[in-house]
């Protein structure tokens, strides 16, 4: 592989996960803008119903939630990513896109020292 087919991967998988982590994060503060006007209203329906502790759950539960969701669906789309998009050396197997400066500067791989670019001559 050459210094610009791998500068090119490497941005293309930083680029990728970036969105992975920015959509979902963006999807749960939309939810939790949405939610936000409405929060006093549903803390009174539910103060209605229930007592003490229990209120305060489902009050917060609405906000909790998406957080909770985006963080637990980045972890499978960075996987997913990983997969797709990473450049993997080929002998250790581990993802060198994170290390793109290292990788470029030294050729080889920083984990088990394999030469993984080649020279442009």
């Amino acid at each position: 592989m050459r210094i610009s087919e791998f500068s090119r991967a490497a941005r293309a998988y930083q680029k990728q996960s970036l969105v992975a982590c920015f959509v979902p994060l963006s999807l749960a503060l939309i939810c939790i803008l949405v939610y936000a006007p409405f929060q006093h209203k549903f803390e009174s329906f539910l103060s209605s119903r229930f007592s003490g502790a229990a209120v305060d759950i489902l009050t917060i539960l609405p906000m909790a939630m998406p957080l909770v969701l985006a963080f637990a669906s980045m972890i499978p789309l960075g996987r997913r990513i990983d997969r797709r998009a990473g450049v993997a050396c080929p002998k250790c197997g581990k993802n060198l896109a994170n290390h793109k400066a290292i990788v470029i500067a030294s050729r080889n791989c920083p984990y088990c020292g394999e030469k993984v670019i080649q020279d442009e001559t």
